[in-house]
């Protein structure tokens, strides 16, 4: 081996010194092929996994072998980490790989086991049903650092029962595979781990069913989805699972990306990014290089925020990677190129210095350490003379970060230039008795006593803003007259009430149009969805 290069490695990581220590024969001879300069192809990985678990049928000797591949893997990760061998996208891309290929293996290794006792898993459709694994977070956008967990979500396609002598239904059979196939990576022996695997980014989280089906997974987002899941699920992608498993993820995309430039995120999005200014103003994380104010979480919120609200319409934004996407914004106009190139570099930086803290010791952390032989293994690995240099260079990357930060979805709906006591009582000079009465049933009829808390609330907020629009019209009685059936239409889908709330353009257009064509407002009153082109033409 290089010595050099070994001195930095060592240097560079606690964790590789224990490694070198245990397997030294095994590195040196995976040293010899290609002296760690070659990055690994995705089949590279796939190969390597495969042959080394090749005819092991022995449980304890098959979750060895793989956690010492994984420990020799990640001295090939850290030595070219620290003698920049490899950059951030193809080290997270090769970790990844290597993630897939690991779960791939467990779930074969997991199956017969569960096939002599149970049968096959049939659905009621006679089709025998596979585990389809979903990969989430960093793991789904291929992004995985040194030291990540992964976070997965198990389904299957169709209910049913298995056909052999202990019948069982098909969630029941997918739960035992699922939590065998955890097992297998995530029990902590002797040579340590493969993966920590989390599985709360399940419908209903911790407490609910490991596997889910198809149908019961399309009900829950339906009903249940929260603006944080859709969140997360814009990294999902399958891990394994084949053509019912690129069916289940095309089933989550409607409800992650609304066709429409969907208005009603901003609001959701605003509460989530208070809430992570609230954590960094709460918690004690300044040296967090991931949650700390300008960090990694905040560039991947930026990036996350425009995909919601408008990957629907510009399906280019639909990417899982972070970087990815971030140039795509640049491509439409959604950040200026100078945004772009600050938090690319921000993200590239902040990722190898996740890096260089994750090798020290092989833990999930995004802390800087205190200690000082720590931190001076982290400066030499990255290159700077002393704590204080690196130190600037960081908080000069984050504080452009957290000024981007800052910037995004900041105003709040603007609020109409009059009270709404004014707007009613200009509003009662122009309108005749039936109009007035129009309105008087609208709020104390049944339909609204029916609505929803919060629908009632957007219903509340959206009317001033709809009044102050048909009053600058030059036919206001004309204008609401025509337009009432249609708020009465959608006050249910209160998503079109904030989109026209965030549209001022939309708004005027809509009341302008109503003066104009009779049919127009009927036809968008029987099909409020025709509203979305007002908003995509704005």
């Amino acid at each position: 081996m290089n010595t050099e290069q070994l001195q930095k490695t060592l240097r560079a990581s606690q964790y590789a010194e224990q490694v070198l220590g245990l397997h030294q024969t095994a590195l040196e001879q995976d040293y010899a092929i290609d002296q760690f300069h070659h990055a690994l192809t995705t089949n590279d990985i796939f190969k390597r996994v495969e042959q080394e678990l090749k005819d092991i049928q022995d449980e304890s000797q098959w979750m060895r072998t793989l956690r010492i591949l994984r420990a020799k893997l990640m001295f090939r990760w850290i030595w070219q980490d620290a003698n920049q061998l490899t950059n951030v996208i193809t080290l997270t891309r090769e970790l990844s790989d290597f993630a897939d290929a690991c779960i791939c293996a467990a779930k074969q290794f997991a199956l017969p086991p569960l096939l002599a006792k149970h049968g096959e898993p049939i659905g009621y459709d006679g089709q025998i049903q596979d585990l389809i694994v979903v990969g989430m977070g960093k793991l789904g956008a291929q992004e995985l650092n040194l030291s990540s967990d992964i976070d997965l979500i198990f389904a299957f396609d169709e209910q049913g029962e298995t056909n052999g002598r202990k019948s069982i239904d098909v969630q029941q059979f997918c739960i035992l595979w699922g939590q065998k196939l955890i097992y297998l990576l995530d029990h902590i022996t002797a040579d340590g781990f493969v993966f920590r695997v989390d599985m709360r980014l399940r419908p209903w989280g911790d407490g609910s069913a490991l596997a889910i089906s198809h149908v019961a997974l399309e009900k829950y987002l339906i009903q249940h989805g929260r603006e944080w899941e859709r969140y997360a699920w814009i990294k999902a992608r399958i891990i394994s699972g084949g053509k019912r498993g690129d069916h289940l993820l095309e089933m989550t995309r409607p409800f992650v990306f609304r066709r429409y430039v969907d208005y009603s995120a901003f609001e959701a999005m605003r509460e989530m990014k208070a809430m992570i200014e609230r954590e960094v103003a709460r918690r004690n994380i300044a040296d967090d290089i991931k949650l700390g104010a300008g960090g990694i979480r905040e560039i991947e919120f930026i990036v996350q925020v425009f995909q919601l609200i408008y990957g629907g319409s510009k399906r280019e934004l639909q990417d899982r990677q972070c970087l990815v996407s971030l140039h795509h914004l640049g491509q439409v106009g959604l950040l200026d190129s100078q945004a772009v190139i600050e938090l690319e570099d921000a993200y590239l930086f902040l990722r190898r210095v996740e890096h260089a803290i994750q090798a020290l010791n092989d833990q999930q952390t995004q802390m800087l350490p205190v200690e000082p032989d720590l931190r001076q293994r982290m400066i030499d690995t990255l290159g700077y003379d002393s704590w204080n240099a690196f130190l600037a260079v960081l908080n000069e990357k984050r504080a452009r970060v957290s000024d981007q930060f800052k910037n995004l979805i900041q105003e709040e709906v603007a609020s109409p230039a009059e009270t709404e006591t004014q707007l009613e009582l200009r509003l009662d000079a122009v309108l005749d008795d039936s109009t007035k009465n129009l309105i008087h049933e609208f709020w104390h009829g049944n339909a609204l006593k029916k609505l929803p808390s919060k629908a009632v609330q957007r219903l509340k907020d959206f009317w001033p803003h709809f009044i102050e629009a048909v009053l600058q019209s030059d036919k206001p009685q004309v204008a609401l007259t025509r337009l009432m059936p249609l708020v009465e239409s959608v006050m249910r889908r209160t998503v079109y009430l904030v989109m026209l709330m965030e549209s001022r353009g939309a708004m005027q257009r809509l009341v302008k149009m109503a003066t104009v064509s009779p049919w127009i407002c009927e036809e968008l009153t029987q099909y409020p969805v025709l509203l979305d082109e007002f908003l995509s033409m704005v």
